[in-house]
């Protein structure tokens, strides 16, 4: 069976939208559950080299990292998709634990190379970034104790992030 690409169909865009924004709202315990006008404008207007699993990973990010308390995706939580001509069809900023706080850019084909540490390293930091350093904040977020997530700072070397 020949399924034509996602950038041949963008009538499929919004009804899948529609319906993973609630799917990892629930997986990441997250309030969103649409998306504004103008982030599925930029959705539609994107032409999808990655296909349906390139749009899903975008739509997870940004329900990810969106607030607790946000109930609609913004364009900002969809972020800047790549032009055309760009290397990386899409990309992460990724902290490999060793190398103190210095970040790389990683594709995101690429994340099955990565460790689990290494992605955990980077979303805590992100977590204390966005939550200016409150901890208390960042583990509730993660959902997971204090505790737990001090010893994950401590693990990572993580004590300067912000």
């Amino acid at each position: 069976i020949g399924i034509p690409p996602l950038r041949q169909r963008p009538e499929d865009i919004g009804p899948l939208v529609k319906h993973f924004v609630p799917v990892y709202a629930r997986k990441y315990r997250k309030s969103v559950s649409r998306i504004s006008e103008e982030a599925l404008e930029r959705l539609l207007a994107y032409d999808w080299p990655g296909n349906v699993r390139q749009l899903l990973t975008v739509l997870e990010r940004a329900v990810l990292f969106a607030r607790d308390d946000q109930t609609t995706l913004r364009i900002e939580d969809v972020g800047e998709l790549p032009g055309p001509g760009t290397d990386d069809a899409q990309t992460v900023g990724l902290t490999h634990p060793s190398t103190a706080m210095a970040s790389h850019r990683v594709p995101i084909e690429r994340l099955h190379e990565l460790t689990l540490e290494e992605i955990e390293a980077w979303v805590i930091r992100e977590r204390l970034n966005r939550f200016r350093g409150n901890k208390a904040r960042a583990a509730r977020s993660l959902g997971m104790s204090r505790d737990r997530l001090y010893a994950r700072i401590r693990k990572y070397g993580l004590d300067s992030a912000r």
